[in-house]
C-alpha cells in the first residue's frame, strides 16, 4: 500500500488482470509453502460471515458480479457514505464515491478473463480514504434491503409501522430513509414473512 495524492492505494499487478489508468506501486498477499516457495493467495468473500463485518481489500474474490456489488454497497452503508457505479458491464466494475471531490475508488474485473465459464470477480484496485464526511441519507438502501434486514421484526409484527421502522433503522445504522423506501420496505416484508413460513412448513 502506498500514498497517492495523500491517500493509500493498492493495486494488483497489471499482468494479473485489470489494466488501470494509473499504474502505481503494487500491493499483494503471499503465503509460503513448506519448501519455502512463495505463492500468491487472495481472500475469498464469504457472504454469510463477511457481510456483517465487512472490510473490502485488494485481491478479494467474489463468486459473481452481483455479490461484489452487494458487498460494495454494504460497506458504503456501514461507513455511512454513498457510492455509485461509474462502470458496470460483463467484464469490469468501477465504483466511486458520489461526492465529486472524494478520492475513494474501487475497480474490479473477472478474476480470469480468459476462462469463459469462470464467474469469479476480483478487486483489482482500491483507493482508500473517504474525505466526504458521514451522510444521513443514502440511496444505496433499497426497500428490499429493509424488508430482508428487518425480517425478524416483521415476523413479530407484520404491521410494523414505517415510523417505528425508521426509528429502529436510525438507531442501528445512523441513516434516515425516504418515506417511499420505508413504505415499500414495509410492503415487501409480509411477502418475505409468508415465504419464510411456507419454507418452514415444507
Amino acid at each position: 500500500t502506498i500514498l497517492i495524492g495523500g491517500y493509500p492505494t493498492s493495486n494488483i499487478p497489471e499482468n494479473e488482470g485489470l489494466n488501470t489508468d494509473n499504474s502505481h506501486e503494487l500491493h499483494s498477499l503471499y503465503e509460503s509453502d513448506d519448501d519455502g516457495t512463495s505463492k500468491r493467495r487472495y481472500p475469498e468473500f464469504n457472504e454469510s460471515v463477511d457481510m456483517e463485518k465487512l472490510k473490502l481489500v485488494v485481491g478479494m474474490l467474489f463468486k459473481d458480479r452481483e455479490l461484489l456489488k452487494q458487498a460494495i454497497k454494504q460497506e458504503a452503508r456501514m461507513n455511512r457514505v454513498e457510492v455509485k457505479f461509474e462502470k458496470n458491464d460483463k467484464k469490469r466494475v468501477k465504483a466511486i464515491c458520489k461526492e465529486e471531490n472524494c478520492p475513494w475508488e474501487m475497480r474490479a474485473s473477472l478474476a480470469d478473463c480468459k476462462a469463459d465459464q469462470d464467474t469469479t470477480w476480483q478487486i483489482k484496485t482500491l483507493k482508500y480514504g473517504h474525505n466526504c464526511g458521514k451522510k444521513t441519507e443514502n440511496k444505496n438502501f433499497s426497500a428490499q434491503w429493509l424488508a430482508e434486514h428487518y425480517l425478524d421484526n416483521f415476523k413479530i409484527d407484520p404491521n410494523w409501522a414505517p415510523c417505528a421502522l425508521q426509528a429502529q433503522a436510525v438507531t442501528e445504522t445512523g441513516w434516515k430513509f425516504q418515506e417511499t423506501i420505508l413504505a415499500r420496505g414495509g410492503g415487501k416484508a409480509p411477502l418475505e414473512v409468508s415465504q419464510c413460513r411456507l419454507y418452514d412448513e415444507l
